[in-house]
């Protein structure tokens, strides 16, 4: 899995069902594990903090913060992984030891109550918030999809909650009317907090992320380009050769809450609506058509890769007759699935599907949106 850069100390031969409130087959993982991580979350920042843009990288940062973000980046994609590994798998053997890593990789990292540290930059703030976001929602797609072959253990739920109260204790004091730099960081610990309250079935953090969805829609500005309402968020825009790239990364929880905002009893207005195909709309004529919004645009783009794409599945799942977007993921022949921060693979739980609603042919499609 790519993984000999980081000193591996811990094996990993133990089964899923070994905790007694459980009753899964006991299965063995032969893969050698991220151990977890328990100390402070220090780590600077990738981007020179005397531009006001963030976005110029710096040459390098310190080997400590290096080795601190490679090991934390490493144990969500190795998990993410497994989770994968899980959809892709159609040997029943083979799904049981997926099943297996995954398992006993989050119990590793809950029985050590790891990512905690109160000593934490606010790089290292964001790195607790996008490895919930990227633990919980696999967790979410293994126990959709699984049959009930797999589900939480009682000390990775007590983690798990444990780590969503750290995120919005970390972000609550950004959510107010006059703080001007919500951005892409308070969206993603919103979806983080939110998809963790949908796995673990609490409604307080099932609500929470919609203060965050609330700004972002309340921060959109629009304008006509013909007969095409384009809307960006202006902390991305701000971004310079970075705007397309962070408008697709700040999209992407934004999707994802707005596909599940119904379900999460926060509904979206149709102003709310109107706005969020506005921005849809300006991510794909970024990518696509740069030409056609290069007046709002300081600078040229650097374009992002597929994956970060990623809120293409669940929003054609939800809107399949959306043509921009449809335009946009067929630019991209479909391959636009697997981000980890996203939970990986996800259109096993949200079909894509054409505009006569049919699932894309040759992708999984077992279950959908709940």
């Amino acid at each position: 899995m790519g993984l000999g850069f980081i000193a591996l100390t811990m094996t990993a031969c133990i089964s899923v069902g070994a905790e007694t409130d459980r009753s899964a087959p006991k299965v063995a993982c032969p893969d050698k594990l991220i151990p977890p991580y328990s100390g402070p979350l220090t780590i600077e920042s990738k981007y020179d903090q005397s531009d006001s843009s963030k976005s110029t990288l710096k040459e390098s940062r310190s080997a400590e913060s290096e080795r601190i973000y490679r090991q934390i980046q490493t144990f969500s994609k190795q998990l993410v992984g497994y989770s994968d590994r899980y959809v892709r798998s159609d040997n029943e053997a083979y799904s049981k030891v997926a099943l297996a890593c995954f398992d006993q990789s989050l119990s590793n990292w809950a029985e050590a109550d790891a990512l905690m540290s109160e000593d934490a930059s606010k790089n290292g703030q964001a790195m607790r918030k996008w490895t919930l976001a990227a633990v919980a929602s696999a967790a979410r797609k293994l126990t959709l999809l699984s049959d009930g072959q797999y589900e939480l253990s009682s000390k990775q739920e007590l983690w798990l909650r444990r780590l969503a109260s750290k995120v919005k204790s970390d972000y609550q004091p950004r959510l107010t009317a006059n703080f001007k730099g919500i951005n892409n960081h308070d969206y993603w610990a919103g979806w983080a907090v939110t998809v963790t309250g949908m796995l673990l079935n609490d409604g307080g953090d099932r609500q929470w992320g919609y203060q965050a969805f609330d700004h972002a829609m309340g921060q959109i500005e629009s304008e006509q380009k013909g007969d095409l309402s384009v809307g960006w968020l202006p902390n991305e825009m701000g971004r310079r050769h970075l705007a397309t790239e962070y408008t697709q990364y700040a999209l992407l929880p934004l999707v994802f809450l707005a596909v599940h905002a119904d379900a999460n009893d926060h509904p979206l207005t149709s102003a709310q609506r109107s706005k969020l195909m506005a921005l849809v709309n300006m991510a794909t004529m970024m990518m696509i058509y740069p030409e056609k919004v290069r007046s709002l645009l300081s600078d040229d783009q650097k374009i992002p890769e597929g994956h970060k794409l990623a809120w293409l599945v669940p929003w054609l799942h939800a809107y399949p007759d959306n043509a921009v977007a449809r335009e946009l993921y067929d630019h991209f022949k479909g391959e636009v699935d697997g981000y980890s921060q996203a939970g990986g693979l996800i259109e096993a739980i949200y079909p894509v599907r054409s505009a006569t609603s049919e699932p894309r042919p040759n992708k999984p499609s077992k279950v959908g949106v709940r």
